[in-house]
């Protein structure tokens, strides 16, 4: 969450409220307390059920209000949680109805997470680096952070810090 917020902080040029969630009285005290009628909430945080709480907080405050969360939250499980779904903003890296989407749906009877997606992208990345470099761990890492990989889901490339710049799409819900 810490690149997250580093990286959400280089290009958002308003006020943002780190608010820790280890009590979650006390936040939602201070969600209270620093809310001051914005349009946009951008909620950061890890948990499934702590991101309903909030949700469920703001919309309670401002039923209009966007809010958007971090693309790994499942989504479906979210809705199930959120009592006003209006304005709920849900990024993703990956397509929805996608071949790999229908063929897991089909198999698990269920829709895949990103961990789903992500864990089959890192099989394919290291597939193709297995194929193409002797098995010695820094040899592999290296391969994988100075090439560029097509898989299933598009074009893969590392930045400097090994993490992967990808495009978000958004769904709204309304």
């Amino acid at each position: 969450m810490n690149n997250s917020f580093e990286n959400f902080s280089k290009f958002y040029s308003g006020t943002i409220n780190l608010i820790p969630l280890n009590d979650i009285t006390q936040s939602i005290e201070k969600i209270k307390f620093y809310y001051n009628n914005e349009d946009y909430a951008y909620i950061m945080v890890n948990s499934l059920n702590k991101t309903a709480i909030i949700i469920n907080l703001l919309k309670k405050i401002n039923p209009y209000i966007h809010i958007i969360i971090f693309p790994w939250i499942n989504d479906e499980y979210l809705i199930n949680l959120v009592d006003n779904k209006k304005n709920i903003i849900l990024p993703g890296y990956f397509s929805k109805n996608s071949e790999f989407e229908k063929t897991f749906l089909t198999k698990y009877d269920k829709r895949p997470n990103i961990y789903a997606y992500t864990i089959y992208q890192a099989l394919e990345i290291l597939d193709y680096s297995y194929k193409k470099v002797e098995n010695i761990p820094e040899k592999m890492i290296t391969y994988i952070l100075n090439n560029e990989f097509n898989s299933k889901f598009g074009t893969i490339r590392f930045d400097k810090n090994g993490e992967i710049n990808r495009k978000l799409t958004f769904r709204v819900i309304e």
